[in-house]
């Protein structure tokens, strides 16, 4: 027989390095970042709008509560309205009895009392009486009726008061009648005729 022969082992053969793969960028990547964009603008949008309406809610509550407080300070006033008249009749009945000689006494207390007890309602609720004889006329709470000349009050006041106003808080409810002072026809023409002596006067 004959001898068989040994394979020599061959040498391995040394693996090459793997080289570093590059990155692909896929073909949706850009419509993904353009989506995320869009996401974002969209709940900036609606974070503004959540914002506003939170604001909006709450001058709605602000105002809504002016409105209640409103009402519930003025809720008196188309009965006041209504009392005003009744009011000005009892204190032209009590000017008539004060010039009577007639009424009994009683008939006067009970009237007169009558009107103090409408005067303190009045000030339970907030009701101001305008009687502005004598004061510089006021075109927000007075309405003037006449005007006349007058030597004992100043020009532009009231001299005489035809009807009383009233207001409820700052609300006027109905302003004052009144007659307004203006200057005497004597005191107007001497102005008058001392300006133009002084416009004529020599100054030499």
């Amino acid at each position: 027989m004959t001898p068989t022969k040994s394979k020599k082992p061959s040498p391995k053969k040394a693996a090459k390095p793997e080289e570093p793969k590059s990155e692909e960028t896929s073909p949706d990547q850009p419509e993904e970042e353009s989506e995320v964009e869009s996401l974002r603008e969209e709940v900036q949008q609606l974070q503004d709008t959540l914002a506003r309406t939170q604001a909006e809610l709450v001058n709605l509550q602000k105002r809504h509560e002016r409105e209640r407080e409103a009402a519930a300070r003025y809720r008196v006033e188309p009965l006041a309205r209504e009392l005003l008249e009744i009011l000005d009749a009892m204190e032209e009945a009590q000017d008539a009895m004060t010039r009577d000689e007639g009424v009994p006494e009683a008939v006067r207390e009970g009237q007169a009392l009558t009107l103090r007890h409408m005067a303190n309602i009045f000030d339970k609720f907030s009701i101001e009486v305008i009687d502005p004889s004598g004061e510089i006329f006021d075109p927000n709470l007075h309405e003037a009726v006449a005007m006349q000349p007058s030597g004992e009050f100043a020009p532009g006041s009231v001299m005489e008061v035809f009807r009383k106003g009233y207001r409820l808080q700052d609300r006027l409810l109905r302003p004052a009648r009144v007659v307004v002072a203006s200057e005497e026809p004597g005191e107007a023409s001497e102005e008058t005729g001392s300006g133009s002596a002084d416009e004529t006067a020599d100054p030499t």
